[in-house]
């Protein structure tokens, strides 16, 4: 299931990312990516069909902290990282995108869906259904999908955790963020029925 870790933990790794992301002081390769990886390129191709007008759908970013993966957003793009044995993943921010979890070739990957409503230039849905439709080819195993909110994220913005197969979400009080630790306002436990795996981790 992967490590354990409380609120206060995760609190406490979400305001260091929170912190640098918001103030720009992440500038090492994998927060910034200044070109596709190959395994980048490789689960692009997966997601397009003869239509698809971006090639660099997929974008590798993220960091470990404290043994916990640490996922950033980017429109338009669904970014991703591999989760080492042992780590959790959270990613930030989410307003509506969704958050996904799948296996490749024995390692275990998170991705932030980027989501701006269907046929909007940012939308990812088709890139990521089209990812899903062509797994079993691909490669791709176990995949788990889910829209981390809370009741109070719905006029703010949510952190999404998935813990092994287990997925939550809290929405924190992030002002002011720079000089005093977020506070959490509410958290959610995602049960099965609102967690969609393999072939129904499509997007609508």
């Amino acid at each position: 299931m992967g490590c354990s870790f409380s609120i206060p933990a995760q609190l406490t790794v979400f305001d260091r990312c929170a912190n640098l992301y918001n103030n720009n002081e992440l500038k090492c390769k994998r927060w910034i990516p200044t070109s596709s990886s190959a395994l980048a390129s490789r689960f692009s191709s997966y997601a397009k069909d003869v239509s698809a007008e971006k090639n660099d759908i997929f974008i590798e970013v993220g960091e470990v902290i404290d043994d916990v993966v640490c996922l950033p957003y980017i429109e338009g793009r669904i970014t991703f990282c591999e989760v080492p044995e042992g780590c959790d993943a959270i990613s930030f921010w989410f307003s509506g995108c969704a958050m996904a979890k799948f296996k490749y070739e024995g390692k275990w990957y998170v991705c932030h869906i980027s989501l701006h409503g269907a046929g909007n230039t940012y939308d990812c849905r088709e890139y990521w259904n089209t990812f899903v439709r062509n797994r079993r080819d691909s490669g791709i195993e176990n995949i788990i999908l889910f829209y981390p909110f809370t009741i109070a994220s719905r006029s703010g913005l949510a952190m999404g955790i998935m813990d092994g197969s287990e997925c939550r979400a809290f929405t924190a009080d992030i002002s002011p963020l720079n000089s005093e630790p977020i506070k959490p306002i509410e958290t959610k436990e995602f049960p099965d029925s609102e967690v969609k795996k393999g072939a129904e981790a499509i997007i609508v």
